[in-house]
């Protein structure tokens, strides 16, 4: 499997505009408690499932990031998302992580994640002028 980068995967994420953009998130196992760690979006919408599988790596980096303190170092995560994001209730559904393991070649190339802001790091941030801005 090829190693993905974040920026290459955002670059990704951002080509694909016109593709739905799925939330993405993780919990700890034997927990209930699903902690948002940004998005994903698959080429025609196709892809979900597989481009949470190929970018979990991505993914739990990030939730790390973000909630340092919820999510220890050594912590075992399950990866999930929400199919249907109207309404204040979100239904999250659990990731079987072998989606990814039939994924054609090049899938890489047609799926992208955008993680959430992460001002401390400079990840997923957007910047004018040398400064912090939020995305448009």
């Amino acid at each position: 499997l090829v190693k993905l980068k974040a920026k290459s995967q955002w670059d990704r994420y951002n080509d694909l505009k016109k593709c739905a953009q799925i939330t993405v998130g993780v919990r700890i196992t034997d927990t209930e408690e699903w902690m948002e760690v940004g998005r994903v979006r698959s080429e025609n919408d196709e892809s979900t499932e597989v481009a949470i599988a190929r970018q979990r790596a991505l993914i739990a980096e990030h939730s790390k990031r973000l909630f340092p303190v919820q999510i220890p170092a050594n912590a075992v995560l399950e990866w999930g998302y929400v199919a249907d994001d109207e309404g204040d209730d979100k239904t999250w559904t659990v990731l079987d992580k072998s989606k990814g393991d039939d994924a054609p070649k090049g899938i890489e190339k047609k799926i992208g994640f955008e993680g959430i802001s992460d001002k401390a790091s400079g990840f997923y941030c957007y910047y004018h002028e040398g400064r912090i801005v939020e995305k448009e």
